[in-house]
């Protein structure tokens, strides 16, 4: 606010200065009293013989004036006028103390007066050796403007600059810039007028390029530290204004149009050891070689959490920029969107927490946020570095052109851009943000300007691709208001010269995980493999085709081989064949090859071919055993034996207690006639082993195939393994047994004042249910106790809603239940000076209440009743940091389920056996879910267990040859379980024919043409149930 009036209504002696607000329409309506000036002139009066003045309301023309000075104390008195001119007055006091002389003056004159003897001379530390930085011999592409605390390093970084970039560099001391173009004072304006000289004096090409490396602060003089004791913030390379404009350094065209002449970026470190670290990050940075990271982005869109239309407006923004620059060519970007929602409310949409961190964790190229935001938050929960940290796949550009993320001048605060960038919990290579509030108009515009500019117009480098989207802003939208703030406050956190690793070639890139055998076991009694296999290009989408070569080896001879052609894929495809592999076992080899003959120019060639081994077991030897792991084995095992004489009439038998054949027994065996059995009288009942066979002298073993010894064929659960091959619901295994598992809930929320982040989240496993989190409040999160359910969220401004509002508090704390979870949360400001309200809030357990301080920060989860001390809670004053605490849950489950996996195909089912706790608080039912040849399934009746056993006899087994058991258990006890240690099915297994070369006969061995023989051969039934009429082929 600004004024004027006459200086004729002051008093001599004291006077009171008053600003009313006048009732408006406008809400709010207050004034927040900062500070004030007074101007006006008054008596010409010494205080210790010194005084400055000057008579800003004289005329621009000389006109001669008389000049009384009173209250002169001394007779060794100067007098100095400055300004249009200068001049020094001999002069002398009178007797009644005053000093009176006569000249012309004008308004642009000033005055100093002081008493001789205060008048210090100059001590010469040292001859100023000046570097001449207006010589016209100097060139330099890019100039770091630094603090002399960080010269050494930052020599060391230009010269890693020049050597990545091939640049020319020049390393300036901001006090160099004083000294030359300031008279060696601190003055930031200095700065503008060196990096003009360097365009009208040095050598061309003009530097393009101007890095700052050192922090700043609006705050010159340190008042915030000597009067409200924040922590001192040193101005090591200063900025312009408040709010802070580094652009303001690199705009001094004379249009008026506010375009940057040059691309200037800022590291802002307070020490060597930031500087280290942004170093070495961007050495990492260029050096890395380009995989999936270089196709992947990922988007943010907040807004208000209670506006859908504003969610939708923010959201649609993002999209656009995916569906019109990053998914089509050339880039064919893999992007992740996560955005709020309000039904349900949500901070990521539809993703889980696992698709989000894996996102997280995996990098991407740049996170561009649209949103709310604070100078430490987003409104989406997002508010520490950390939670964006990946697992050390690249380091992104971060955008955000919404509020204040880029304020790195505050005295008070720590922005996230600097969080972002040069802090250890931090990994981004720069940061674009506003150092000022930013506009809906500008914050919906900025991105889509920022990222034609970079993926339609491929500009890689970022601080160019600024420029150029503020100079197309500033030309269709004008360059006033608004658009005048963004382009000289929309700031770059970072280095200037950086490219954004868009690649500019194809690359292809296939690796053996990509590649997939869609069967568990081949066997070369398959007429072919299925194998499919994914493919990327994790380069730049072109219309090129490439040529894809296949080739299936077995035993060193080719087997197959196919090559086609294939059209570059934006980022993903995928390819299915079919293998040949009738009669082919043993160990396989595929390749897969991608522009054998390098008719492409890709980034990398290095990723094209991959190569997997698998293996194709001989089916010379089979077993009647029906499942790959839930089996139970009597004491025989029956082996049916090949079909054709082998090279040995003797088996060999493994059998391993793991998986991995380690300590494993091999017997030998000769064959019996066609049917080999085996006893496994010699293993231990209940322990688990691992069988393959084969005939003696071959090279490889057939299948593996587990079972547990028991006491008679069947399906059957009794371990781990077996028990984690079923689907189960609110069900661990545990101790040998089934068990219902627990629910956990965890609870957590944070608080942070104005100059700690300035934000406010209350989290129930990990979903904010806090809409927006950067309104001054005491945000309050209302749960059920017993189920956790939300029951509501309310937000008091206890600062800017007065009485009326604390009240409103007071009444609804009042009005909560018991058996409710109150968790609260501050953000900015929360200090509470009502008893009332604190002693309702140590109903809910506080114990720290009275510590929340202005502008602090405090959370709680509390609930009614609760006694002070019990709960979690914390507090921060500030500049002590934010607070997080969180509380975990464990709810026992009172219902759960067992799905098992398929049983079957069988000839005729028998019974189930369980063994469980029997207890009358504890509901247990069997229903069978009947599987027909078809695929459709059935819900069959509920089974009657009775001591643990029930008929299966009924159901038809040619109708339903698979069937699976739904097991469900339930209680209203929270001590009782299933203890479900093993659930067997009992079968008949199929009808299985068989015949070989040992029961096989001829009547003679030699013939002549026209001569008849016998031929004598058996069929048997091997299998538990009966075979109906089948066709014989001679």
């Amino acid at each position: 606010l600004k004024g004027e009036y006459n200086s004729s209504i002051l008093n001599n002696g004291n006077n009171t200065l008053k600003i009313f607000s006048f009732p408006t329409s406008a809400s709010p309506n207050l004034c927040i009293y900062d500070w004030h000036e007074v101007e006006y002139p008054r008596w010409l009066k010494t205080y210790n013989d010194s005084l400055l003045f000057s008579f800003p309301f004289l005329d621009t023309l000389s006109t001669l004036k008389g000049v009384k000075i009173t209250n002169v104390s001394s007779d060794s008195i100067i007098v100095w006028k400055y300004g249009k001119t200068i001049k020094k007055y001999q002069l002398f006091r009178n007797s009644n103390n005053e000093i009176v002389f006569f000249d012309t003056l004008t308004n642009q004159d000033k005055f100093v007066l002081i008493k001789g003897s205060k008048v210090s001379k100059p001590k010469l530390y040292y001859a100023k050796k000046f570097d001449n930085l207006r010589n016209s011999q100097n060139q330099a592409d890019y100039l770091a403007i630094t603090h002399k605390n960080f010269l050494s390093k930052s020599k060391d970084y230009a010269a890693f600059i020049s050597n990545s970039y091939n640049v020319t560099t020049k390393v300036i001391d901001v006090e160099d810039i004083y000294d030359e173009f300031a008279y060696g004072y601190f003055n930031p304006e200095a700065i503008k007028d060196f990096l003009i000289a360097t365009h009208n004096n040095w050598q061309t090409p003009s530097p393009k390029y101007v890095c700052l490396i050192g922090g700043a602060t609006y705050d010159y003089h340190g008042n915030k530290t000597k009067f409200l004791n924040t922590p001192p913030k040193y101005n090591f390379v200063p900025s312009f204004g408040a709010s802070v404009s580094d652009n303001w350094f690199v705009t001094w065209d004379t249009t008026g149009a506010y375009i940057p002449q040059m691309n200037i970026g800022r590291i802002p470190v307070t020490s060597e050891q930031e500087l280290d670290y942004y170093m070495t990050k961007h050495i990492n940075y260029v050096s890395r070689i380009s995989d999936s990271w270089n196709k992947r982005f990922t988007f943010f869109s907040g807004g208000t959490g209670d506006n859908q239309s504003q969610l939708d407006q923010l959201r649609e923004v993002n999209n656009y920029v995916i569906n019109t620059f990053v998914s089509p060519p050339p880039v064919g970007g893999n992007s992740t969107h996560f955005y709020k929602t309000i039904n349900p409310n949500t901070n990521f949409g539809p993703s889980s927490e696992a698709e989000f961190q894996k996102t997280i964790d995996e990098g991407s190229v740049f996170i561009s946020y649209l949103g709310h935001s604070g100078t430490q938050t987003w409104d989406n929960s997002i508010t520490t570095p950390s939670q964006l940290k990946s697992k050390g796949f690249g380091s992104p550009l971060i955008t955000d052109f919404g509020c204040s993320t880029a304020r790195f001048g505050e005295p008070d605060v720590t922005s996230f851009s600097q969080l972002f960038v040069v802090s250890n919990e931090g990994e981004a290579i720069a940061y674009i943000g506003n150092s000022s509030l930013g506009f809906l108009s500008t914050s919906l515009l900025g991105p889509k300007l920022f990222y034609e500019k970079v993926l339609k117009d491929s500009v890689y480098t970022i601080s160019e691709a600024l420029k150029l989207a503020k100079l197309k802003m500033l030309q269709s939208y004008g360059s006033t208001g608004v658009y005048q703030l963004f382009a000289l406050t929309n700031t770059l956190i970072g280095d200037p010269i950086v490219k954004l690793p868009i690649p500019n070639k194809p690359n292809l890139s296939i690796s053996p995980s990509d590649i997939h055998i869609n069967s568990t076991n081949p066997s070369d009694l398959m007429d072919s493999l299925t194998v499919s296999f994914k493919f990327y290009n994790y380069g730049k989408v072109t219309s090129d085709s490439f040529a894809v070569a296949i080739e299936d080896k077995v035993n060193d001879s080719t087997n197959f081989s196919f090559s086609f052609k294939k059209i570059f894929p934006n980022y993903l495809d995928s390819i299915i064949i079919a293998i040949p592999i009738k009669k082919k076992p043993g160990e396989h080899t595929l390749t897969i090859l991608f522009d054998g003959d390098n008719l492409i120019d890709e980034l990398s060639e290095a990723d094209n071919v991959a190569t997997i081994k698998y293996l194709v077991v001989g089916s010379t030897i089979k077993t009647m055993v029906v499942h790959s792991v839930e089996n139970g084995l009597g004491d025989n095992l029956q082996l049916i034996n090949p079909a054709s004489r082998q090279l040995s009439d003797s088996l060999e038998i493994e059998f391993a207690t793991n998986d991995n054949s380690e300590d494993s027994q091999v017997l030998h065996k000769p064959l019996d006639t066609l049917l080999t059995a085996l006893s496994l009288t010699n293993l231990q009942n209940g322990e688990r082993y691992w069988t393959r066979t084969k005939i003696a002298g071959d090279e490889t073993f057939g299948s593996a195939f587990s079972f547990i010894k028991a006491t008679e064929q069947n399906y059957l659960l009794k371990d781990s393994l077996a028990f984690l091959k079923a689907t189960l619901t609110n069900l661990q295994y545990l101790n040998k047994s089934l068990l219902f598992d627990s629910t956990t809930t965890i609870f957590s929320a944070l608080s942070a004042g104005f100059s700690d982040g300035n934000s406010a989240s209350i989290l129930k496993n990990s979903k904010n249910f806090i809409p927006e989190g950067t309104i001054r409040a005491h945000h309050v999160c209302l749960f059920d106790e017993r189920t956790f359910e939300f029951i509501s969220y309310r937000h008091f401004d206890v600062f800017g809603g007065g009485t009326v509002e604390t009240n409103n508090y007071i009444n609804f704390l009042n009005t909560i239940s018991n058996g409710v979870i109150v968790i609260i949360a501050v953000s900015d400001e929360g200090s509470i000076s009502s008893a009332t309200l604190k002693n309702q809030i140590r109903s809910l357990g506080s114990k720290f209440i009275d510590s929340l301080s202005w502008r602090g920060s405090w959370a709680i989860i509390g609930k009614k009743g609760a006694t002070p001390g019990s709960v979690p809670e914390a507090f921060s004053r500030t500049y002590k940091g934010s607070v997080r605490i969180d509380t975990t849950f464990y709810t026992p489950n009172k219902n759960g389920s067992l799905l098992t996996s398929e049983i079957g195909p069988v000839g005729k089912w028998d019974s189930l056996s369980v063994e469980q706790l029997v207890s009358n608080e504890l509901i247990s039912s069997y229903r069978p879910l009947g599987i027909k040849d078809n695929g459709i399934i059935d819900t069959l009746n509920i089974l009657a267990v009775t001591n643990n056993t029930a008929d299966l006899s009924s159901i038809d087994a040619k109708l339903y040859p698979r069937i699976k058991i739904l097991s469900e258990f339930s209680t209203e006890s929270d001590s009782i379980s299933p203890n479900l240690s093993s659930l067997s099915v009992k079968f008949h297994t199929l009808a299985e024919l068989a015949t070989n070369y040992q029961v096989v006969s001829v009547s003679r061995d030699t013939l002549i043409q026209g001569d008849s023989l016998d031929l004598k051969f058996y069929v048997y039934n091997v299998g538990e149930s009966p075979a109906d009429s089948f066709h014989v082929l001679v």
